[in-house]
């Protein structure tokens, strides 16, 4: 199986790195430093135990003359969707599923207007971060939640048994609106405190005061998304929050990271949209928003 992955940062290059030994994998994108270093001395992998080694994964900025892909897996950041969609429009096969695997909860209608009856969305619970162009590290989880629409196992599960045998966990779930909403309960949760904080996730495991406030903001968020009508795929959120800190504790969220290196986060399709579903639903939700103004002001 050849598999597209549109997108060359931490969590792109670590999937990589994972799919290489089961399938033929190229990674898609514009970060230019990171492809031209995988390209001139492979991919060099970091692993929890301290182990290393280096990938010779396929890399590149020029797809438009790539073979075509069986499946592409979109992990670029949710406003980059236009050119993310653009590049998968490229590299895929005219029948080849497309996996999106982004934070937050973006209206999706383009890509489902691209490939229709062939999109669906998963959840990443898995750390990685990029301290060099050409390294990666694996700090931690290494599961992916994925959906798969009702009918449409054929179509997904040839992709899910490939990632199942690169020695990733993939439990999965029929409720796309269920995964994606539990998805930014937890993202909200985490993801903006410790860019706040400046502190990986698992000091939201272990700090009291952390705790506390990953509480309530994931029991606000919560909130939101039951009054909405869509069923959490947990029971408690407060606890999932911290499970999931605890699992991720050496990982720096993607929202930390942007904060330390002066990008643009993903605030909006992370927060806001929980913000938004409150305000219409008359739930309060006064963490969820001193961390967003927080975000968008500093």
């Amino acid at each position: 199986m050849r598999i597209g992955i549109v997108g060359t940062g931490a969590i792109a290059s670590l999937l990589a790195v994972r799919l290489f030994d089961v399938a033929d994998v190229v990674m898609v994108g514009r970060w230019q430093a990171h492809i031209d270093a995988i390209r001139a001395h492979g991919l060099l992998f970091h692993d929890l135990d301290g182990a290393q080694r280096v990938v010779p994964v396929a890399a590149t900025d020029q797809w438009h003359d790539l073979p075509p892909a069986d499946a592409v897996i979109v992990l670029t950041k949710t406003y980059q969707a236009a050119s993310a969609l653009a590049r998968a429009q490229a590299i895929a096969k005219p029948a080849a599923p497309i996996v999106l695997m982004w934070n937050g909860v973006r209206d999706d209608d383009d890509f489902h207007a691209a490939f229709p009856g062939r999109v669906t969305h998963t959840i990443i619970l898995t750390g990685g971060t990029i301290d060099t162009p050409g390294s990666v590290r694996f700090t931690g989880s290494n599961t992916i939640q994925f959906g798969i629409p009702a009918g449409q196992a054929a179509q997904f599960m040839p992709l899910v048994e490939m990632i199942r045998a690169s020695g990733i966990d993939v439990p999965l779930f029929a409720d796309m609106r269920s995964l994606r909403w539990s998805k930014a309960v937890i993202n909200a949760a985490i993801n903006p405190l410790t860019a706040l904080l400046g502190k990986p996730n698992g000091f939201l495991a272990t700090d009291e005061e952390a705790r506390l406030l990953m509480a309530t903001a994931a029991q606000e968020a919560a909130a939101v998304v039951t009054a909405m009508g869509i069923a959490l795929t947990f029971n408690d959120a407060a606890a999932e929050a911290l499970r999931i800190a605890q699992i991720s504790a050496t990982n720096r969220s993607s929202m930390l990271e942007d904060v330390t290196r002066g990008r643009q986060t993903e605030i909006d399709a992370i927060v806001k949209p929980l913000l938004i579903q409150g305000r219409k639903h008359n739930i309060a939700t006064p963490m969820l928003q001193t961390v967003y103004d927080r975000i968008v002001n500093q």
